[in-house]
């Protein structure tokens, strides 16, 4: 591949051949390690789903007290039932709200609990994947050689996407089987029926707007982070639901993730009493600020979360931060107006100053993971994306060989990003322009 260096500036910069795109072969990871792409270490949660599947089936089919199939003169004991229908020698009906003495109650029942009991070690993971703090300890440990904290974040995002549609299922089902047998009462005389319908209310506020496009498009980062904090009222309900189980299986975890905040809240908080901000360009702002004593072993990639008082108290924010160029023990912010908040960030910074900010942090980033398990890195970015590149390649400057690539819409963004000297170093900074290609092509 031949590439041509521009002559209208001084920037350490190539520009690849429109000519040439297509000779430019790209090597799918995939496709050469399949495995990779095939197994995940969060794939084993859903074998112990499959166990807890298995469990709830068992306990349909087998007597107390192991499970909950009952003869019906054990029924007419319980005093809910007569005892069972449709010359049924035994059926379920141990308490009112899962009472189901016909062939198409149990099978509903079945349906019913089958799906939240796959959901039970999704439930955990939900809240655990969530302590960033436990998490960023964790990922410099030797644990980390067994699961790819990076993931966390898609793990969060599947599995919520699977809760969010079971739980729906699970209540479709108890309310089909209840209106059939006109018990539909329950869902306001009961616990159980109370609070399952509270889960159930606000669980597509909590999941729909992160996940589905047409939402996520038209409502902002601001409101959907809002309506995401409702998974406690869902916690909290659900702790109610099933007080047999539940708290075990969903209030230990959500301990561990409350501690998490809490501890993440009042210890890794810092105040920066003169950051100084300034514009970046035409649409964005860097905050530059000098780093507090508690960061000496920071992550060599990392992110933190922000909150400016002045914008509003009650908002925090990630973004990613990389060691100031040409100050020691300094960081720098690089935030691209995009949202409400960020948008209102650039139009109050109208001329540098100084202001202060509130930093949470820092956390590792996936990053961090990739570059210490390789001596030599290809990284590939986009616009503001380039903040983590910088801060890996300021970290392993002189010790590993990072080639960067960086696609903008704009060859004049490479004149805003201030780069230290460095010799061993490759850095690649290239624009290629897409050149509309004939039909003939």
């Amino acid at each position: 591949m031949r590439f041509k260096r521009r002559t209208s500036s001084n920037l350490p910069s190539f520009r690849l051949d429109p000519t040439e795109l297509d000779q430019v072969e790209i090597i799918d990871d995939h496709k050469v390690h399949p495995s990779r792409k095939r197994l995940h270490w969060w794939h084993a949660i859903f074998f112990f789903s499959i166990v807890s599947l298995l469990i709830c089936l068992l306990q349909l089919v087998l007597p107390p007290p192991y499970g909950l199939m009952m003869t019906s003169a054990e029924v007419a004991e319980v005093g809910v039932a007569s005892g069972c229908d449709d010359d049924l020698e035994r059926c379920v009906c141990p308490r009112e709200t899962i009472c189901a003495t016909d062939k198409l109650s149990i099978i509903l029942l079945a349906l019913a609990r089958c799906s939240v009991f796959f959901d039970y070690p999704l439930y955990m993971l939900l809240f655990i994947s969530n302590a960033h703090n436990l998490n960023n300890h964790l990922r410099r440990t030797f644990v980390r050689e067994w699961i790819d904290f990076g993931d966390m974040h898609k793990v969060h995002k599947i599995f919520g996407v699977v809760v969010g549609i079971e739980t729906m299922f699970h209540s479709f089902f108890h309310l089909l089987r209840w209106g059939l047998n006109n018990e539909l009462s329950l869902l306001w005389q009961s616990a159980a029926g109370v609070t399952g319908f509270i889960a159930a209310f606000v669980t597509p506020l909590i999941c729909w707007p992160m996940v589905v496009p047409f939402l996520k498009r038209r409502i902002s980062f601001e409101v959907r982070k809002g309506l995401h904090y409702l998974s406690i009222v869902w916690a909290i309900a659900l702790l109610f639901h099933a007080p047999s189980r539940i708290p075990w299986l969903i209030g230990i975890p959500a301990l561990v993730y409350v501690a998490d905040y809490m501890f993440g809240y009042f210890m890794t908080n810092n105040l920066i009493e003169t950051a100084y901000f300034e514009r970046y360009g035409e649409n964005g702002v860097a905050v530059h600020f000098k780093n507090p004593p508690s960061w000496e072993n920071r992550p060599p990639t990392s992110y933190v979360y922000i909150m400016c008082p002045w914008i509003s108290k009650y908002q925090w924010h990630a973004f990613t931060m990389f060691p100031e160029p040409l100050k020691e023990n300094h960081a720098m912010l690089c935030i691209g107006a995009s949202g409400d908040w960020s948008k209102e960030l650039l139009d109050k910074i109208q001329a540098p100053c100084l202001r202060q900010l509130y930093v949470h942090g820092p956390l590792m980033t996936e990053f961090s993971d990739k570059a210490i398990t390789t001596a030599n890195a290809i990284a590939v970015a986009s616009g503001i994306g380039i903040t983590p590149t910088l801060s890996l390649m300021m970290r392993y400057v002189g010790r590993k060989r990072i080639n960067i690539i960086w696609m903008v819409s704009d060859w004049r963004c490479f004149s805003s990003i201030q780069l230290p000297p460095c010799s061993s170093l490759t850095l690649l900074n290239f624009c290629a322009p897409l050149v509309p290609r004939s039909r003939s092509d």
